[in-house]
């Protein structure tokens, strides 16, 4: 495809108005249009490619800005559009209607003209006027720019301007380019064929990318082109246009937080070149000064740039070939890539709003040393600032370390840390100021160190022991020098495993501090230490203490545990009675209540052990019917003041008392009743009187647990109850109980008024069982016993069973006869067997069983 330079295209208008005709000399060979021959003419259009594009890729950083220009040649190349869809390059290369007008080179005067509405394609045939005496003519291809009617020279034809607008997604209205292009040559009387016309769009092309870094914030608000022609004019003009009612749009694109790509079409706007004093030598001071109208590219937004937030900041782009270039040409593409990294002031296309004063947090900067602040230095991009270092504080700026008493010099805004090269040495906060010069405005910043602090940790209990280990901490603001120091009367040192009493600077940790007894505690009471503890300033300066710490170690008293021996009532020898007293102590053991029982073995020492210890002693017998209690008391450590421990001795009561007789003596005192004495171990004692009431008792003296047994006399009348005195021996006051055994009462066997005897005399003859053995009787408290009669021996015998339930009564004997008193029957005397109770009768000389009876 062939290019038509600018350089050719310069040199044909100068040719044509170097060798143009007057317009007398065309008024002189004047011949009327209508009178002119036609001919056919055949022209084939192609539309001319892209000019070379102008690619630019800029790069700004807080250090400046990085710039390249390329020259890409890219035949290829097609107008884009800030549409999502833009024009194919069919479309950019469309001829949807053509406007056709004939000029004399000469005269400059129209020969012919006529519009087509409708292109099919890229082939056009005319009827041209024929060329006379050789003449030349320059016939012009308008296209996409409707019926430009009849312009009557090609001076106006040149001039003529086509208004330009633009669809609502930013592509030329009807998806179509305007183009322009022309031949020059003779029409001849043959016609012409086949001629080839390239033609020029009319109309540039801007393709702005922006994105930004992830190191640098910028959130755009607005992308704008600014000053883009409403008009084009036919012929491509030198310099600005300025008649015809030329008017500027504005136009915007596409802003994204990461970035865009925006596409805009617009006419060439030749604002110029500018020279001499408005002739910059650097891309950074393109700005516009020395043209009007120029086109430009703004894109405005919020950045953040070192930590600071800057508002209204405008980057702003004029687009032309070179830094003092500020023409968009026709059928130009301009290509700029700009990458946002940071702000350059240097770089005067960028202006920056808003700039926030210099905040400073009113938090502290701790106490510790290495203790950090961060202050944000919200100058303008590229504004230098100078401060100098106080002698506690160093600096981090952009990773370089600004030591204490060094003065920092630096452009645009920053992250200052200041560090702490020292902890604060006292507990009250400290602060130093200094002025910095930003923007234009003296700023005063202060910067607080907030006060250190000690903080003891527990206080100390150790045992009463000598040897006794305890910890107790202290925390100190991270940096400070400390000490640490005793005082205890001598009784109190550090432990071999405290790790240090003092140190040039406190850890960021509680330190450990551990002590020991060196001795034990010889008294009861708690006695007192002290860990002084001193930090920063506190450590030189004995005034200053409000870095002092004290930590109280008491040592406990020594003590001696009590006890509790409870013994029986009976005597004992060598019992053991036991106390525990704090280690390394002297002790004495003695009686202090109860004069019953004795020590025996070894009643004072050296030294305590800490465990259990023995004291012996005898104890005697407790003749009371009390417990008693006695107590040894120890005494340990000092004489005065040490500690006392008492071993209380309790004896059981001993045990005295008396059973009665178990059982009631018979009234016939035919057996014996048994009672006891129960009595502790070689307890002894005595019982009178030795006999009461009929009832006597034995033994009638004793030592410790005795059976007792009681005898009676035969009792003829009522119960009877023989009562006794028991008597601890040696008591005082005296120590008595009482024991009783009773007689019960006699107990008749009695058939209504006849009372039987409950036993019988056994086997004898009459004279012997009535004469002698009934007569002689004395039985049951009475005398006056008979042998029964005849009907008396029968109720008997009716009533025996009964009879023999009474207690004491001797069952009858069956394998016998008795007597009875009435003489009858074969022989001398009645008699009745108790087997069947069948009468007989019997000499008086056999024997039969005597039983006795009386009438009561």
């Amino acid at each position: 495809m062939k290019r038509v330079s600018k350089t050719r295209l310069f040199a044909l208008l100068f040719l044509l108005v170097a060798g143009g005709c007057t317009e007398t000399d065309v008024e002189e060979d004047n011949i009327p249009l209508h009178a002119l021959k036609e001919v056919d003419a055949g022209f084939i259009l192609n539309v001319l490619a892209n000019r070379t594009p102008v690619t630019r890729s800029i790069t700004f950083t807080p250090d400046g800005t990085l710039e390249s220009d390329t020259l890409a040649v890219g035949a290829e190349d097609s107008v884009r559009t800030k549409a999502a869809a833009p024009l194919s390059e069919m479309q950019e290369s469309q001829i949807a209607s053509l406007w056709v007008g004939q000029y004399d080179v000469e005269t400059g005067m129209r020969l012919f003209n006529q519009y087509i509405p409708s292109m099919t394609g890229t082939t056009v045939n005319l009827k041209l006027k024929q060329s006379q005496t050789g003449s030349r003519s320059r016939v012009y291809f308008v296209s996409n720019a409707g019926d430009l009617g009849a312009i009557a020279t090609e001076a106006i034809l040149k001039k003529h301007t086509l208004a330009y607008t633009s669809t609502a997604e930013g592509l030329p209205d009807n998806n179509l380019c305007k183009m322009m292009g022309y031949w020059e040559g003779e029409v001849a009387a043959g016609g012409v064929r086949n001629i080839m016309v390239e033609l020029t769009r009319l109309i540039a092309a801007i393709t702005f990318t922006y994105s930004t870094s992830a190191d640098f914030t910028f959130r755009p608000t607005s992308l704008v082109l600014k000053n883009a022609p409403t008009v084009s004019q036919v012929e491509a003009p030198t310099e600005q246009l300025t008649t015809g009612g030329i008017s500027y749009n504005t136009y915007t694109g596409t802003v994204n937080q990461t970035g865009a790509t925006t596409y805009w079409y617009l006419p060439e706007n030749m604002a110029g070149t500018v020279i001499d004093a408005n002739a910059v030598d650097s891309e950074k001071k393109k700005t516009g000064r020395g043209v009007t109208n120029a086109t430009c590219i703004e894109l405005t937004g919020t950045a953040v740039q070192g930590g600071v937030t800057y508002g209204d900041v405008t980057f702003r782009f004029y687009p032309g070939s070179d830094k003092n270039n500020y023409d968009i040409v026709r059928n130009s593409r301009y290509t700029m890539n700009v990458t946002l990294i940071g702000i350059d002031v240097s770089d005067e296309r960028i202006t920056v709003g808003e700039i926030p004063p210099i905040e400073v947090d009113p938090t502290e900067m701790p106490a510790k040393k290495g203790g950090e602040k961060e202050i944000q230095i919200t100058a303008r991009p590229g504004q230098p600032w100078v401060f100098d270092m106080p002698a506690w504080l160093s600096a981090l700026l952009d990773s370089q370390n600004i030591p204490s008493g060094a003065t920092i010099t630096h452009q645009g805004p920053a992250n200052v840390m200041f560090r702490a090269v020292e902890a604060n040495p006292r507990a009250e906060s400290r602060s130093v100021s200094f002025n910095i010069e930003v923007n234009g405005v003296d700023q005063e910043i202060m910067i607080v160190q907030a006060g250190s602090i000690l903080t003891k940790g527990n206080d100390i209990t150790l045992d009463a022991e000598a040897g006794s280990e305890g910890a107790s901490s202290f925390t100190a603001t991270e940096g400070l020098q400390w000490l640490a120091s005793l005082s205890g009367d001598g009784w109190l040192d550090w432990s071999a495993s405290n790790p240090g009493s003092s140190g040039t600077e406190a850890q960021d940790e509680a330190q450990p501090l551990k002590v020991k007894t060196t001795a034990v505690n010889p008294r009861a009471q708690v006695r007192s230490g002290k860990i002084t503890v001193k930090a920063g300033a506190s450590v030189g300066d004995a005034g200053y203490t409000n870095l002092k710490q004290e930590i109280v170690v008491e040592q406990m008293g020594a003590v001696v545990s009590s006890s509790t021996v409870n013994m029986n009532a009976e005597v004992a020898s060598n019992q053991l009675s036991a106390f525990t007293a704090t280690a390394g102590l002297d002790w004495a053991a003695s009686i202090t209540n109860g004069d019953w029982f004795t020590l025996t073995g070894t009643t004072s020492g050296y030294p305590t052990t800490g465990s259990i210890q023995n004291i012996t002693f005898d104890v005697s017998l407790n003749l009371l019917s009390t417990s008693r209690t006695g107590e040894i008391s120890i005494r340990a450590g000092d004489v005065i003041d040490g500690p006392i421990g008492t071993i209380t001795i309790n004896q059981d009561a001993s045990e005295f008392s008396t059973t009665n007789a178990t059982t009631t003596i018979d009234a016939a005192a035919t057996a014996a009743s048994t009672g006891s004495v129960t009595a502790t171990t070689g307890l002894a004692w005595t019982i009178s009187p030795e006999t009461d009431n009929g009832i006597t008792v034995s033994p009638t003296s004793g030592m410790g647990n005795a059976a007792l047994t009681f005898m009676a006399s035969v009792n003829t009348g009522a119960e009877r109850v023989g009562s006794f005195t028991v008597a601890v021996t040696g008591t005082n006051p005296v120590r008595t109980v009482t024991v009783t055994a009773t007689q019960v009462a006699e107990i008749p066997a009695c058939v209504g008024n006849l009372q039987v005897c409950k036993t019988d005399g056994g086997l004898m003859n009459f004279n012997s069982a009535n004469n002698i053995y009934c007569s002689s009787l004395v039985a049951e408290g009475h005398s006056d016993w008979r042998l029964p009669t005849r009907g008396e021996l029968g109720t008997i015998f009716t009533y025996r069973l009964s009879l023999q339930s009474v207690i004491g009564f001797t069952p009858f004997r069956t394998d016998y006869y008795h007597w009875s008193s009435t003489p009858g029957g074969n022989y001398d005397r009645w008699i009745r067997i108790f087997t069947n109770g069948l009468e007989g009768s019997d000499l008086d000389g056999n024997s039969n069983i005597a039983r006795c009876v009386r009438i009561r």
